[in-house]
């Protein structure tokens, strides 16, 4: 008997094979394909979500530099005036950034501004949100650093301003506007014992050379007086200081005349150990010869010095 020896059909069977290998091969190409493309896509919607939210705290920043660039000195800055709301959408309208106020929390610790922001990004169907802390701080404090001077500028003041000497006639001066600033020297008219100068400054002198009072003379100042030389007085000539002092000498040719001082004393804008008294309580201060007017406490406000650097604490996995 003759063996067969007929193998046309294995050929078949090994194409079909072919066929169901390539076939499986291929749907596992095109799946991972489809996979790869599903994670780029979510990757890249990810990516466009944290972007609009990084965009969202780069406008806040800029917007807050904006109102301390406006505000650098004002005494009554707050949180009010520091939490905004932004937002932006991009011109194909598929991603958009918003900071709404509810999501800004701000707080004043120790004279500075802390503020805590929550940005939100979308980019299609992909929501992102990033917490940023910013921070604007006064760099000045509530005093003077030690060798300062203060300017009239220091101060929240409405200012009345000599551009050179100026030279106080006998009688009384009120001053209307809160300061008074003399780019000079400033004198006293020569009085005697019917009268001299009787001068009320509602709240700081400032005087660029220095003060000279011959006789007869009253100088009330509510604030602070800063002289940027030295005060020379004659013979009864009375100084009262409700606030501080700034000067490099004090001379009196007489012991009738005398300074008084509630605050502090500078010399050179050096505090130094308090030498003068204080001013006297009551509405009027009796001499020999007359009285001098006296009136009440009103310091000036030292403005601060507001500051952002930018500085940023981020915070990417908010919840």
């Amino acid at each position: 008997m003759k063996p067969i020896r007929n193998e046309k059909g294995y050929a078949l069977l090994f194409v079909m094979l072919l066929v169901v290998l390539f076939t499986i091969m291929g749907m596992g190409l095109f799946t991972m394909n489809m996979n790869a493309a599903k994670q780029f896509s979510m990757k890249e919607k990810q990516v466009g979500a944290r972007h609009q939210a990084e965009m969202g705290v780069l406008h806040y920043k800029a917007e807050l530099a904006e109102t301390v660039k406006l505000n650098p000195r004002k005494v009554n800055l707050s949180c009010a005036d520091l939490t905004k709301a932004v937002s932006g959408t991009s011109e194909d309208g598929k991603s958009r950034y918003v900071v709404n106020t509810t999501d800004v929390q701000c707080s004043l610790t120790n004279g500075d501004f802390s503020i805590s922001v929550i940005s939100k990004g979308d980019y299609l169907d992909r929501e992102d949100k990033i917490k940023a802390k910013l921070y604007v701080k006064n760099k000045r404090g509530n005093t003077l650093n030690s060798g300062e001077i203060p300017k009239p500028i220091d101060y929240d003041d409405t200012l009345k301003i000599v551009n050179s000497s100026g030279i106080f006639m006998n009688g009384v001066y009120r001053q209307t506007e809160n300061s008074l600033q003399v780019m000079g020297e400033v004198r006293g008219e020569t009085g005697n014992s019917s009268g001299g100068n009787d001068i009320l400054i509602q709240r700081n002198l400032y005087v660029d050379k220095d003060i000279y009072f011959q006789n007869h003379g009253c100088l009330v100042v509510r604030g602070d007086l800063v002289v940027l030389e030295g005060i020379n007085v004659g013979n009864k000539v009375y100084i009262f200081v409700y606030g501080d002092i700034y000067f490099n000498s004090y001379t009196y040719s007489s012991s009738n005349s005398r300074l008084f001082v509630s605050g502090n004393e500078y010399v050179n804008g050096v505090k130094v150990t308090k030498k003068f008294a204080k001013v006297p309580s009551g509405s009027k201060y009796s001499y020999n010869g007359g009285e001098c007017t006296l009136s009440s406490p009103k310091p000036g406000v030292l403005t601060p010095i507001w500051d952002f650097n930018g500085e940023t604490e981020v915070d990417y996995f908010v919840n």
